[in-house]
């Protein structure tokens, strides 16, 4: 997923220089067969189970999870009004919010100080591991560093070759790929998200690749907003990615290197946060 250290930003000036990090990488959401299902209800019920296991004995873990659902629900209301804020830091005001309703209610809770230590360890190993799951997404899938494109077909029947090899000559824009098909809800939403606001094409060119539909399925789903469309019958694209889960977006460069990718449906902040991590000059 993430980019080799030998990247030719002479190649192309709207490379970043530099490899993305691994937790820059834009991951939200992971597969289940072939539905895709957000990562941070699941990482948040992960914390929750170890705070509940180790924090209390089972007759105090009823009102030890009331606690903790009431703290959740503080954090997303804190994150709900700051919708601006960076991510990150965000994420960490929503957290400290969350534990200014556990911390207080553990030390002030009737109970020895051995019960209240062992909730307030319990408590600080369930945010090590949140962070750990939020930050590294191990849960989340894998791309191949290098993803190679197959022959599309565009909705008038004409083809568009496979990927050239490296080093030959080929456009130098990044290639911004929306994997997508019609009886997939979210893959609708990202579709209506990137026409509302759309990445210049002078920039990126844009291939919304169908994957395994109908000609007639696409012309539905798309109406008259075709631009960009292209059909992959047999999915190979989506094979080569090597997750089942749509839609999924996948930032290229003209050498087949996957710069950036995104499984799931962006909410508008999310979009705009991605889009300022697009190689440098793809928004001018």
């Amino acid at each position: 997923m993430t980019p080799d250290s030998t990247q030719r930003p002479q190649d192309n000036p709207r490379i970043p220089p530099r490899p993305l990090k691994a937790q820059e990488a834009s991951i939200n959401a992971f597969s289940l067969g072939s539905l895709t299902l957000p990562l941070a209800p699941l990482h948040a019920a992960i914390a929750v189970a170890v705070l509940l296991a180790l924090g209390a004995g089972r007759a105090g873990r009823p009102r030890l999870l009331g606690r903790a659902a009431l703290a959740i629900a503080c954090g997303l209301l804190i994150r709900a009004l700051m919708p601006a804020l960076d991510d990150q830091l965000g994420d960490w005001l929503a957290v400290l919010a969350a534990l200014g309703v556990l911390v207080p209610s553990s030390l002030h809770r009737r109970a020895t100080r051995r019960r209240k230590a062992r909730e307030l360890l319990a408590l600080a190993l369930a945010l090590a591991i949140w962070h750990l799951l939020e930050y590294n997404a191990p849960l989340a899938p894998r791309l191949p560093e290098r993803l190679a494109l197959p022959p599309l077909e565009r909705l008038d029947g004409t083809l568009r070759h496979a990927s050239p090899p490296p080093g030959s000559s080929y456009p130098a824009r990044p290639l911004l790929l929306v994997l997508w098909r019609s009886d997939c809800a979210p893959c609708l939403a990202q579709l209506a998200r990137l026409a509302a606001e759309p990445i210049p094409a002078t920039a990126v060119e844009t291939l919304l690749v169908n994957q395994g539909e109908s000609l007639l399925a696409n012309l539905r789903a798309l109406g008259a907003h075709r631009d960009g469309a292209w059909r992959d019958p047999g999915q190979r694209l989506q094979a080569a990615a090597g997750t089942p889960g749509l839609p999924l977006t996948i930032l290229l460069d003209r050498d087949g290197q996957v710069l950036e990718w995104h499984l799931g449906v962006f909410g508008s902040r999310e979009w705009r946060r991605w889009r300022t991590r697009l190689p440098e000059g793809a928004m001018q």
